[in-house]
C-alpha cells in the first residue's frame, strides 16, 4: 500500500540524509530513514 503525503522538510536535512543513506531522490531518503527507524524501534 503506498499513501501520498505533503510534508515540509529541511532541505539541508534532506540532502544530508541522501548523502549518509545513498539515496537518489526524497522519496527514497525518507523510506530509507523509515525501515532504519522501524529497526532501531
Amino acid at each position: 500500500m503506498v499513501r501520498r503525503t505533503t510534508i515540509e522538510l529541511d532541505e539541508d536535512l534532506v540532502e544530508r540524509a541522501k548523502k549518509v543513506l545513498g539515496a537518489k531522490t526524497t522519496r527514497a531518503t525518507v523510506e530509507e530513514a523509515l525501515r532504519r527507524a522501524v529497526e532501531i524501534g
